[in-house]
């Protein structure tokens, strides 16, 4: 219900002032919201690779490569690895996670 009240008062801002203003009122009013919120609130995909891969190939670019760039501890339970992505052999960014060993482990405590 309140998403229908937010595009109704978007649709009279438009309508009223220009769609300039109604970008305006969304950037002053509503991504100022959004902005405190984690993203992982709000969407989270199944497959985020394989979605970002179909976006990228509706967009006629390659695929993302992950590649595993620094591993520390793997035979133990506090394995961590670091996941690099590439684009056309350019580094994107890094992202690093503990084994799921790990969470399992800490679930007994």
């Amino acid at each position: 219900m309140i998403l229908k009240a937010y595009y109704a008062l978007i649709g009279a801002v438009l309508e009223s002032s220009g769609l300039e203003r109604a970008a305006l009122f969304v950037r002053d009013f509503v991504v100022v919201k959004l902005n405190s919120l984690e993203l992982n609130s709000l969407w989270i995909p199944e497959d985020p690779l394989n979605y970002l891969n179909s976006l990228l190939e509706k967009d006629g670019r390659n695929k993302i490569e992950p590649r595993l760039i620094h591993q520390c501890g793997m035979n133990t339970m506090w394995a961590s690895y670091r996941v690099g992505m590439y684009l056309d052999k350019k580094y994107l960014g890094a992202g690093k996670k503990p084994s799921q060993i790990f969470f399992n482990f800490l679930l007994f405590f």
